[in-house]
């Protein structure tokens, strides 16, 4: 998918008389709009919820709430954490803790003074049928002490990298490379990928358009793996 992004961003700024970008600005454009459309998809769903709660949505397909959430569930990943003394250190592709299971229950997530309240607390101390933890400093620290835990995270986006070899002086778009990786995004971002890429690149188009470009992309996509 990222070849065909990378050649619709060009023909894009072809359109509009505008040089072609290195490989190198080309994966630095990408990186940084992955990465805001992925920051701005969480504060996106606080305003759209809220919207909802004032009866402003648009029901069914126009759902945008429920759009951005399957987008933020893309990165969602789960895995088991062994526990010393109450505490892990948290995946290296860790972004936002979503939910953590012991064996018995769903661990509450509180903030690092109630877990130490609760903690000390010999009248309200937690029990393995009723566990708390939190998150402090890239560690989770759980509470009674437990062997094991089953978390729940938003992992970071992998940044892309469009790969290629020099053939006949010209740069060929060349998967095997070892540092190759695909645009990690959900489907339904590629029309603000598109717009804010561009936008870095020194093109700002409309919203409109975008969708124009990355129907196009997508059919092409689909003729490509066929």
């Amino acid at each position: 998918m990222i070849n065909s992004f990378k050649q619709f961003i060009e023909l894009a700024l072809n359109k509009n008389q505008m040089g072609k970008p290195s490989p190198s600005e080309f994966n630095h454009a990408v990186a940084q709009s992955i990465q805001k459309n992925y920051s701005n998809m969480f504060a996106d769903l606080r305003k759209l919820n809220y919207r909802k709660s004032r009866f402003q949505d648009t029901p069914n397909y126009g759902n945008e709430a429920e759009y951005i959430k399957q987008a933020q569930e893309y990165y969602i990943k789960e895995q088991t954490l062994q526990l010393n003394a109450g505490k892990a250190q948290m995946p290296d592709d860790f972004y936002l803790l979503n939910t953590v299971y012991s064996d018995k229950a769903e661990v509450e997530k509180n903030d690092i003074r109630i877990f130490n309240t609760l903690k000390r607390n010999p009248k309200l101390q937690p029990t393995t049928c009723s566990p708390i933890c939190t998150y402090n400093d890239g560690e989770l620290k759980v509470f009674p002490l437990l062997t094991t835990v089953d978390v729940t995270y938003f992992r970071e986006p992998k940044m892309p990298k469009w790969t290629y070899r020099i053939i006949g002086g010209k740069e060929s778009f060349d998967q095997s490379q070892p540092d190759y990786q695909d645009l990690d995004i959900h489907p339904i971002m590629y029309d603000k990928l598109f717009v804010d890429t561009l936008g870095l690149l020194g093109l700002n188009i409309r919203d409109e358009f975008a969708s124009q470009y990355v129907a196009q992309m997508k059919q092409e996509e689909m003729i490509a793996q066929q």
